[in-house]
């Protein structure tokens, strides 16, 4: 009677396959002395099994790892404040969101233009906070928790796409061994950095077939920097895969590409700011004669975009995730991205170490996901398919933990303090009392 009734219940949830459970269960059902007894604990298993707090255990995982990354990186960011100091971004945006009687919020004192000395409107969300708590640890403890949600996101969308809690709790805690979420978090603030969660979110709403939502996530992303369209266009195609909407999707690339062209060849300059385009300069003085550079000289574009910091660019990016996002065709979609960053002349762009690779490092992850979902319906196939799937979960957490510990990106011999801070944090401060100085720049700054 027992087997009867709680068997099919088993199988049906997917525990009897569990090895230690059946274990319990076949040995349970071989005592016939007392069958009261066995069914008393048999229905005790279940009533646990079942019970939803087992069932999200992964879930308050991923929470503990966000909470722990929230922490570390808070208190790695004190450190950083009091000891060494931060880029002048940090306390510039700041003073951009600064309501005085000297000023409003979001206007450049230096330029004379609002909207802040880049195109970044998201700034606004933070006004009211600001007003009640007028410091740079109110942008730093936002961007901190910006941060903190990728592994919660993360966990989310792979539960999503690998049908199991578990292979979510992985991708969580493999998104925070990423040293590239550490670097451009303690190297300043940037409100570009919000690409990364936005787009993780837009993936999950893909998923689960929300189109609305999707849209809302790209649409907040084209107000994070003049330069996130480009990350905004090729994600268009992904809705497009999802939804098989060619109007909506027609629409969505020609709304951002006039974005992209209205706010960095109109809007910006007649704010007064110049285009960053030094930086494509042997490819022409604008933006009309860098693209014909482009087309008409393949050998310059190849001589610039085929070299050794690309590579070990390329490297960075894939390495934590064990070039599993080459399985997958989502690694693509910010391959523009990465090829003008790539034929520029400035270093700072080719690196995960600061914020430019935040447009990157999503769809690589989102990639990487997709191609492990892949392995393990391979895996599904051999003779010992949940001994496989221990390997693989050992061998990328074995992979990421040598990428973050031991294989620290430098360029030129160059080591940065933001990635000195990541690998060593507290031990910094531990080994040498005397090298907080007593006036940081970023206080004089502020004051």
């Amino acid at each position: 009677m027992v087997e009867n009734v709680i068997m099919p219940i088993l199988n049906k949830q997917n525990y009897y396959k569990t090895p230690v459970f059946r274990k319990i269960f076949q040995t349970s059902f071989s005592k016939r002395n007392d069958s009261t007894q066995n069914e008393y604990h048999l229905m005790t298993i279940l009533k646990l099994m079942q019970s939803k707090s087992i069932q999200q255990l992964p879930l308050y995982g991923a929470c503990l790892i966000s909470l722990g990354y929230f922490c570390t990186i808070t208190v790695l960011c004190n450190i950083m404040y009091a000891c060494f100091f931060y880029d002048a971004d940090l306390a510039w945006s700041a003073h951009l969101l600064a309501w005085n009687s000297e000023k409003w919020p979001l206007y450049s004192i230096m330029n004379g233009t609002w909207l802040g000395d880049h195109f970044d409107p998201i700034g606004i969300i933070l006004l009211p906070f600001f007003t009640m708590f007028p410091s740079v640890w109110t942008l730093l403890i936002f961007q901190n928790l910006a941060f903190a949600s990728i592994p919660l996101l993360s966990f989310f969308l792979a539960q999503k796409i690998l049908k199991s809690s578990r292979w979510g709790l992985v991708i969580s805690l493999l998104s925070i061994l990423n040293p590239a979420i550490w670097y451009i978090n303690l190297y300043d603030f940037h409100w570009v950095v919000l690409t990364i969660p936005l787009t993780l979110a837009y993936f999950l709403a893909l998923e689960y077939r929300k189109s609305t939502q999707a849209l809302i996530c790209l649409g907040v992303m084209l107000f994070c920097k003049e330069h996130t369209a480009l990350l905004v266009i090729p994600l268009s195609i992904a809705h497009y895969v999802y939804f098989k909407d060619c109007k909506l999707f027609l629409s969505t690339i020609i709304v951002s590409i006039l974005f992209f062209i209205g706010v960095n060849v109109w809007l910006i300059p007649a704010l007064g700011i110049q285009a960053p385009l030094y930086r494509w300069t042997y490819l022409g003085s604008n933006v009309p004669e860098i693209i014909w550079g482009v087309l008409t000289q393949p050998a310059l574009v190849i001589e610039h975009l085929f070299i050794q910091d690309n590579a070990k660019y390329l490297l960075d990016l894939l390495m934590p995730w064990l070039f599993l996002s080459l399985l997958n065709w989502r690694v693509l979609l910010p391959a523009g991205i990465f090829i003008i960053f790539g034929l520029s002349t400035d270093p700072l762009l080719r690196t995960i170490q600061f914020q430019n690779a935040s447009m990157l490092l999503a769809c690589v992850q989102v990639s990487a996901i997709f191609g492990l979902a892949w392995i393990l319906r391979r895996l599904q196939t051999i003779q010992w398919p949940r001994t496989s799937q221990v390997v693989v979960c050992l061998l990328l957490i074995g992979v990421s933990g040598y990428n973050f510990f031991h294989r620290s990106p430098q360029r030129e011999g160059t080591v940065y303090m933001h990635q000195k801070l990541t690998h060593e944090g507290l031990s910094l401060l531990w080994n040498n009392e005397k090298i907080c100085p007593n006036a940081p720049l970023l206080k004089a700054l502020i004051e």
